[in-house]
């Protein structure tokens, strides 16, 4: 830190439309921040310094709070199917959310599911799913539409046998 600081103010407010009303939040270095007890919507952060000097510098950045990830369920991390099946997608509550994103993706063929529901558990059915390895991930979507953050990716895998029946006996076909 620069020993020639004199003095150190942080200011955070909410931005509504041009303006935001800023309050005093610290007047000391390191400086944190918890927003989880915000509601969501854009923050601006400003920082007036104060050297020894009288001289003064400002800095400010704006902060977009957005709902949290959700706590993914089912299936667990690394599970295997080895048959076409449906399959429950399971994940926690999000306060603040009114729809969630579940996408799953595979990495020849991209993304191969990406829907929008109203519940935290929908089922996938996987006989149009070809063989290999899939990730899948979920975020929370607030009343105005906005994307929260992705959850972790968890994998599995489509090993679908298929069975065919050999004869034990010969055929023979005469002419």
């Amino acid at each position: 830190m620069d020993s020639n600081l004199e003095a150190i103010e942080v200011w955070i407010g909410k931005v509504e439309g041009n303006t935001a009303d800023k309050q005093l939040v610290s007047t000391s270095l390191p400086f944190s921040w918890d927003t989880r007890s915000l509601d969501k919507g854009v923050y601006v952060i400003e920082i007036k310094a104060t050297d020894t000097w009288g001289e003064e510098s400002y800095s400010s950045i704006l902060v977009n709070v957005v709902l949290e990830a959700p706590e993914l369920y089912t299936p667990k991390h690394n599970s295997i199917f080895f048959k076409d099946q449906l399959v429950l997608f399971d994940w926690g509550e999000v306060p603040g959310a009114t729809k969630h994103k579940l996408t799953i993706s595979h990495p020849l063929y991209g993304e191969v599911l990406s829907i929008q529901i109203t519940n935290t558990q929908y089922y996938v059915d996987l006989s149009g799913f070809a063989n290999g390895l899939y990730t899948w991930k979920v975020n929370a979507i607030d009343s105005d539409g906005v994307e929260g953050l992705d959850s972790e990716e968890w994998t599995f895998r489509k090993f679908a046998i298929t069975k065919t029946l050999v004869s034990p006996y010969a055929i023979n076909i005469w002419p």
